[in-house]
């Protein structure tokens, strides 16, 4: 991956809900843009959405 850390920064705030529009905006522009960036988002995206599938719960997380 070697998208820069402002635009990476966006990646995350984007998959964490945190991106304002305007940064939802800059994102998508500089994705239109960036192909290397494009796929960092697309990795980032999938390892976001395994992780919850990927962590077992502890037996006190289980009978909560």
């Amino acid at each position: 991956m070697k998208s820069s850390k402002e635009d990476l920064e966006l990646v995350r705030l984007y998959l964490d809900s945190q991106a304002t529009p305007e940064d939802v905006q800059l994102l998508e522009k500089k994705m239109r843009e960036d192909d290397q960036l494009r796929k960092d988002f697309l990795a980032y995206a999938r390892l976001d959405a395994a992780l919850p599938y990927s962590i077992t719960p502890t037996k006190k997380e289980k009978n909560e």
